[in-house]
Parts: C-alpha cells; structure tokens; sequence
C-alpha cells in the first residue's frame, strides 16, 4: 500500500458496499457502495485513527450493530469522520432484482457510477487510486476479476482516466 500512495499525485478513496438482500418480506433490498476520500499522506492517521476507537484491528460494523456498545462505537467512528472537513464521502445506491442472486448486476452498476464520479476531473487533487476490500472468493468466485473488467469497460469507454487505478486488498491490510 505505501508504493501505492508513494506513486498517486492525488488523494485515495477508500470504497465499502452496503446491501440488504432481497427476502421474503417487505423489507426493500438496496446494494450500495461508499468512498471516504482521504489525502494521500491522510491515510495511515486516519486508519489509526479508525483502529484506536474500537480499540481492535478487527472491525465490523454488521456485527457491531447488534450491541449497545458497538453502537456507540459506530456514532464515534461517524463522528470522527463527519467533523474531518478535509474528508469527502460518496454514496452511490441501487436497487437488488430479484434476478440478481449474486447482486453481481448490482455491485456493478454502483462500482461503475462511483468510480466515474470519483474520478472526475483532471489536476492533481483527482482521485487516481481506488482501495476496495477484496472479495470473498468462496461466496464471489471471480469477484474481483469481475470489478477489473468493470474498470477495464469503462476505460475503453473513455468514461474514465486511463490512470485510474483499482486496489483491492484484505481488510487488514
């Protein structure tokens, strides 16, 4: 990660998903994708940061939800990040189909939108390197292959900057 940011003129975005499956019931099933946009040189504070409110390198926030504690932990952590002014987040959402059971459509539908609106731009304060946690591979074979022809299309489109780079990496790391 160090020659990643070494090498990136701009800032980083560090990109999440969110979903609720479709389920029997009338809950409405949402896939969505997050960016927080860090200065480059932003990154390791932030991530101590992020690290030191829960007090562990291990960090879910599904799992956190489920206790008071890790409640509080999440409204810390949010309010860390919304009083930052330096720091940008992005949200991009879509609807799950039915007829999507992997939500493959839909992760690609937000990794599309997000990336093309991320990378806007063309000084030196453009977002170039993108930080996505790497996928499961024993849920999502092929996951992160599929997110690099995503890029890959939307290169040959034009619709992004053939600089733009995709890093997808574990959670610990």
């Amino acid at each position: 990660m160090a020659e990643l940011y070494r090498t990136t003129a701009g800032p980083v975005a560090f990109i999440d998903e969110s979903y609720r499956e479709p389920l029997n019931s009338d809950e409405r099933p949402f896939y969505s994708m997050t960016a927080v946009i860090v200065g480059r040189d932003q990154g390791a504070l932030v991530r101590d940061v992020l690290m030191d409110i829960p007090g562990s390198r291990y960090w879910h926030t599904t799992d956190a939800y489920r206790t008071p504690a890790g409640k509080r932990v999440i409204k810390k952590m949010i309010d860390y990040i919304a009083g930052a002014a330096e720091f940008n987040i992005v949200t991009v959402q879509t609807q799950i189909r039915r007829d999507d059971p992997g939500m493959k459509t839909a992760r690609h539908e937000c990794l599309g939108a997000l990336t093309k609106e991320l990378t806007r731009g063309a000084s030196e304060n453009a977002v170039r390197l993108l930080v996505v946690e790497s996928r499961n591979a024993n849920v999502h074979p092929g996951g992160d292959a599929d997110d690099a022809r995503v890029i890959r299309q939307l290169r040959s489109a034009g619709s992004i900057d053939r600089a733009v780079h995709v890093h997808h990496t574990s959670p610990g790391k």
